[in-house]
């Protein structure tokens, strides 16, 4: 829940002038990529098991 909170934070933010391209990288590999991929390793991407 909170990676989708994040994620629309950073999209409501992303083109405001006082971001650099450092800090949305920062945000993007600090924040963002590293909550994805927790997300991704932690959930059952194959399905229910069956029988």
């Amino acid at each position: 829940m909170f990676l989708a909170k994040a994620c629309n934070g950073y999209d409501l933010i992303y083109g405001a002038s006082s971001l650099s391209a450092k800090d949305r990288a920062g945000i993007e590999h600090g924040l963002i990529r590293p909550m994805a991929e927790r997300t991704w390793r932690s959930t059952d991407r194959v399905g229910p098991k069956k029988g």
